[in-house]
């Protein structure tokens, strides 16, 4: 359903995949003497938030996409369906969390695996 750095992750069940967007402005943006609202629209910028089902991944198959999902880069390229298609950018990871369901010996569970993804430049800019 979605891939980082052009790695996909056959194995994983998405539970929820959350599209959003924000509309930001720039300096310019404020009142004018009249009170009317001024924008300077830098553009969209889109965000994604994916809760997984991990359990049918192996736990060295998981702890690859936790450590890439946690690497600090600045960034990492993605495609997520996007409309009737998909959409490519490159975003930041501005979050990510999972807990732990069973503790064993030799095998830690982890489960319900969400991040969010934030498009690092607008997707889309004013005409």
């Amino acid at each position: 359903m979605f891939t980082i750095d052009g790695e996909s992750f056959p194995d994983i069940y998405v539970i929820k995949l959350n599209r959003g967007f924000e509309i930001n402005d720039g300096k310019n943006e404020g009142y004018s003497i009249s009170g009317l609202h001024m924008r300077d629209i830098t553009g969209t910028y889109m965000t994604y938030t994916v809760v997984l089902d991990s359990s049918l991944m192996s736990p060295a198959d998981y702890d690859k996409l936790y450590e890439l999902l946690a690497s600090p880069v600045a960034s990492h390229s993605v495609v997520f369906p996007y409309a009737q298609r998909t959409i490519a950018f490159d975003a930041e990871v501005t979050q990510g969390s999972d807990e732990l369901i069973l503790n064993e010996p030799t095998y830690n569970h982890w489960e319900n695996l969400s991040f969010t993804f934030r498009s690092i430049k607008p997707v889309k800019r004013p005409t």
